[in-house]
């Protein structure tokens, strides 16, 4: 028998250079409210950042999922953050305007 995942919808930001600058350098909040820990180094002064991930609390273990430079974040409809690298996620997912979570 065979079986096709049913639609979702999620909400999601892909961590960029932009996003990191904005919330090391300009201390802007992450697009979306979840339990995340953005790490990284940077240089102010310079307005710079060197590198970037997130984490996020782990579920399983209590190891943190990290998600770095180029990856998403996603929360599902039921309110469960996970990580995800680009390429899976343009094949998963595609925008969906006009729609709240």
């Amino acid at each position: 028998m065979r079986y096709r995942k049913k639609p979702t919808v999620v909400e999601a930001f892909q961590l960029t250079q932009e996003v990191a600058e904005a919330w090391f350098l300009d201390g802007e909040p992450v697009p979306m409210l979840c339990e995340i820990s953005m790490l990284g180094s940077f240089n102010k002064k310079e307005r710079k950042v060197h590198e970037a991930y997130i984490q996020i609390p782990g579920k399983l273990f209590n190891e943190p999922t990290r998600i770095d430079l180029g990856d998403w974040v996603i929360r599902d409809e039921n309110g469960k953050t996970s990580g995800c690298d680009n390429e899976t996620f343009l094949a998963t997912y595609e925008p969906m305007p006009d729609y709240d979570v």
